[in-house]
């Protein structure tokens, strides 16, 4: 057992070297432990050395006694450095899932959570108010970044002390105080930022790469990469422990909310369509100014009185502003649309655009027809009337792009 023991101690000093050989290495080490965040990071590193493909491992007693799961025949043991049974350090063996069957009518599968991308924004909101986190519109994973900054803002001055004390004969010993600190701080920030991404199953190569992590070949030692990985443990592991919490228990309830709240938004602008509809219809009904001439001449969706343009749009194009803005978030914005659902600020965020609209499309007519002005009305209504509806139909297609689209 004194030769296992030794044995399994050599194991994670090489096995740390080898993260902190290179960034690579280190991000794959990451990904071992975002799924296995509830071991400490010694634990971690030798999970990592002897079956780095690891998602669920266990005691053989919480296999047996709670999962109802026996060890199939053959399947050799993850060992572990036990310190907290005594004074006497000793090994402890865990099994992986893949290691495990069920017993029938009887075994269970370990409750793993996983989150599809219809409730990162639900995740996001739940962390902004359970962590006090600032309101940001950037999505889980800027909300993410910004959980891993305060966290490490806070844990970095008793992590840094301790540090400074195992830097000698490392890397890191030879760089002044104030270039150990940024690259402490800098290295915990992303690793932290990194494991948490992963484990909520976005796409890390999006947001950090090899460069992030360059300064990880100034922790060659244990003693160092010790401490920057515990930190990464135990600031990610409350964070991905509320996560888990809220996705297997809250999230689902939720997401049917929106889902019920979004289809009563969907049924009142489809009335309010109808009813603005019904009103343009009799409003043209009642309209006895317009010519026989004129009316053959206008395009139906987008006329222009002609007396004049007359700036603000009337109400049917007001509508279709607030339809399409809306169309557009529940396609191809889902997120902002679920947000705005559940603060109750869809409507006005809809106004908003509506009034922005209406401005941007009577200036940028203004501006068109400074440069391309109008023919005489009086001349040739026709050509005049055809022309107005060009000049709207241009501001209206670039009021689109810049306003709804973007």
């Amino acid at each position: 057992m004194a030769n296992k023991l030794y044995a399994m101690e050599l194991l994670t000093e090489e096995v740390a070297k080898d993260v902190a050989a290179n960034p690579q290495e280190w991000m794959r080490f990451l990904n071992t432990a975002s799924r296995l965040y509830r071991y400490t990071f010694p634990e971690q590193l030798l999970i990592y050395a002897q079956r780095p493909g690891a998602t669920a491992v266990a005691s053989m007693e919480i296999w047996n006694q709670k999962m109802y799961r026996w060890i199939k025949k053959g399947s050799k043991g993850i060992a572990l450095i036990d310190n907290t049974s005594g004074p006497k350090t000793k090994l402890r063996y865990v099994f992986d899932v893949q290691d495990t069957y069920k017993v029938k009518n009887l075994g269970r599968d370990p409750q793993l959570w996983n989150l599809n991308p219809e409730g990162e924004q639900l995740v996001a909101d739940y962390l902004q108010e359970r962590l006090a986190l600032e309101a940001t519109e950037g999505g889980l994973a800027e909300v993410l970044h910004q959980a891993a900054e305060e966290s490490v803002q806070a844990w970095l001055p008793d992590a840094f002390d301790e540090l400074q004390m195992d830097v000698a004969g490392t890397f890191l010993e030879d760089l002044d105080e104030q270039n150990q600190k940024v690259e402490f701080r800098e290295l915990m920030t992303n690793s932290v930022w990194y494991v948490l991404l992963n484990r909520c199953g976005l796409d890390v190569q999006e947001y950090l790469d090899a460069e992030d992590f360059r300064h990880i070949t100034d922790f060659n030692q244990l003693k160092v990469i010790g401490h920057l990985g515990s930190s990464v443990n135990e600031i990610s592991r409350p964070v991905l422990m509320q996560i888990g919490r809220y996705v297997l228990n809250d999230l689902e309830k939720d997401l049917k909310t929106v889902a019920k709240e979004k289809e009563v938004a969907y049924n009142e602008f489809n009335t309010l369509i109808r009813e603005s509809k019904t009103r343009n219809t009799e409003d043209r009904g009642e309209n006895k100014e317009e010519t026989e001439h004129e009316r053959d001449h206008l395009q139906p969706e987008w006329r222009v009185p002609d007396s004049g343009y007359q700036s603000g749009g009337d109400e049917r194009n007001d509508r279709e502003v607030r339809i399409d803005e809306e169309e557009y978030l529940r396609n191809h914005k889902v997120a902002r649309f679920n947000i705005l659902t559940l603060q109750n600020r869809l409507d006005s965020h809809l106004m908003e655009i509506d009034s922005q609209a209406r401005q941007r499309v009577d200036n940028l007519m203004s501006e068109l027809l400074e440069k391309n002005p109008a023919p005489d009305k009086m001349a040739d209504g026709m050509a005049w009337t055809r022309h107005m509806n060009q000049i709207k139909a241009q501001a209206e297609e670039l009021v689109i792009q810049e306003i709804i689209y973007n």
